[in-house]
């Protein structure tokens, strides 16, 4: 759903439909920085609010954005959706722990290559 709109909406009509969602939907850039979160994201990594957020890098390099697999294995570079999708390697998705300084949280994430800018789409929400 959220592709779909991204793909027939010009960037603003995009963030003004998605910012209720409920589940967590970001823009990156090519370098991996944040450019666009929506209030469910925010949420969803405990942040204070969206401005905290945009301009902050994401990726596994960053010690608050490590992904791991179902068997507990941290994703290298090569492997994590995000970067994959910031590359444009394509389409990823499956369930991923992010782990912070306090707990891991279990998401299921997709990213995919942007089509109006390089970077990536990200889509997300907790598995409960």
């Amino acid at each position: 759903m959220v592709t779909g709109l991204y793909q027939r909406m010009d960037p603003h009509e995009f963030t003004a439909t998605v910012a209720d969602l409920e589940i967590g939907v970001t823009l990156l850039n090519l370098k991996g920085h944040l450019t666009y979160f929506n209030d469910a994201a925010v949420k969803i990594v405990g942040a204070s609010s969206r401005r905290e957020m945009v301009g902050r890098k994401f990726g596994p390099e960053t010690p608050h954005d490590r992904y791991v697999t179902r068997d507990g294995a941290t994703l290298e570079r090569s492997e994590c959706p995000v970067c994959v999708a910031l590359t444009g390697g394509g389409v990823r998705s499956g369930v991923f722990g992010r782990l912070d300084a306090r707990s891991i949280s279990w998401q299921y994430l997709t990213a995919r290559p942007r089509h109006d800018a390089p970077g990536a789409l990200v889509t997300f929400h907790l598995i409960k």
